[in-house]
Parts: structure tokens; C-alpha cells; sequence
């Protein structure tokens, strides 16, 4: 894709890029063992909508043999670097999917330049006491997006019970994990939550 298609390696997590004289980021986790385009491309879909939007976007993959904790720091450490001096003062706006929406869970509250999450299908089994407990103290708006189909779906309805008026829930019916046949839908998810107030 047009002005995309700049890609590198950091670590052993690869990532993708186009940067534009603009303190909006779009940062972008995938799953665990996924790629910076995403299945069917939807990754650089999203990208092009946000780049045509005048964001910076940064897409980063998420490795299966990485810490969760050391993969997010890594991806915001590229941010800063994409960003340089414009970082301490940046708007990032974080999409996480499956393994990248469990990081944003732990570590997205925690960092000051994020200013809103979009959180895919976070696998909801591992850790879920934790994952319950960032998301109550989360102190930022928070969109968790979970598919009717997805295999941690059941567990999706305690989310509603955390009286935090930060959170947005939303159910997708029939998606499952990767959003097989609903690929068009996952794509609009970050306009729809991030650009809700823009007419």
C-alpha cells in the first residue's frame, strides 16, 4: 500500500510504518504470531484510513517467544523513537487483537501518551483476575470489543459487572477470534470508537 510499506525489525518484533508530521498515532498490536498486515490485509486497511485521516500509524506484531510486558514496552519504544521530540506530547490511540488487546488490558492504562484503547477479543481465560483489575482502574475511555463465537466469550459478561464508566463493551454476534467473516466489520471498529465525536 501506498506509503505503507515501510517495514523493519526491532528485537525480533517486526513493524510497520509511515510517519507524518503529526502528534496523532495510531498504534497498532496483533495477535500472538500475527503480521503487521493482518489476515486478508486489514491491518493496512485500517492504516490507509488513518493515514487519509492525517495520523501517523505504527503496526506492530506481537512474537510468541517475547514477554508480554517486553513486547509492549518494545512497541512503545519505536513509537518514541517514530515520534521523537514529539513523543512526550503524543496522542496515541491504541488497537490491540487477541494477545495485543491482553497487553493493552495489562500496561495501556499505565502510559500517559495513550489516550484511548480499542481491545479486541483479548483471550479473557489467562490471567482474567488481572485483566479484571487493570480494566477497573482504568482511567481512560477503554472500547472492549469481544465476538459472540470467540472461545472466551462466556466470560465476557463479567466485564459488564465492573462499575467503571471508562469501559465500552460491545458484542460482535457470530465473529469469532480473528473475525473470519466479519473482516469488514474489525475494519471499521477504530473509526467507529476513536472518530465518535467528530461530525
Amino acid at each position: 500500500m501506498e506509503n505503507y510499506e515501510i517495514e523493519g525489525i526491532a528485537h525480533g518484533m517486526h513493524y510497520g510504518y509511515c510517519r507524518r508530521d503529526s502528534h496523532r498515532l495510531l498504534l497498532i498490536k496483533t495477535g500472538a504470531g500475527g503480521t503487521i498486515h493482518g489476515d486478508g490485509g486489514k491491518y493496512l486497511h485500517i492504516a490507509k484510513r488513518f493515514l487519509d485521516l492525517g495520523y501517523g500509524v505504527l503496526c506492530c506484531d506481537t512474537p510468541l517467544e517475547m514477554k508480554d510486558d517486553e513486547s509492549f514496552a518494545l512497541a512503545m519504544a519505536i513509537a518514541k523513537h517514530l515520534l521523537g521530540d514529539g513523543f512526550a506530547d503524543a496522542q496515541i490511540y491504541y488497537v490491540g487483537a487477541s494477545k495485543g488487546a491482553y497487553q493493552g488490558i495489562l500496561y495501556g492504562g499505565e502510559m500517559e501518551q495513550i489516550k484511548e484503547l480499542l481491545l479486541v477479543n483479548s483471550p479473557l481465560t489467562v490471567n482474567f483476575h488481572r485483566q479484571t483489575k487493570a480494566l477497573r482502574g482504568m482511567q481512560k475511555p477503554c472500547c472492549i470489543v469481544q465476538g459472540s463465537a470467540d472461545p472466551t466469550y462466556n466470560f465476557y459478561h463479567f466485564l459488564k459487572q465492573i462499575p467503571n464508566p471508562n469501559l465500552f463493551l460491545q458484542t460482535i454476534p457470530d465473529a469469532d477470534h480473528i473475525f473470519s467473516a466479519h473482516q469488514e466489520i474489525f475494519e471499521i471498529l477504530p473509526e467507529k470508537f476513536f472518530l465518535r465525536g467528530v461530525k
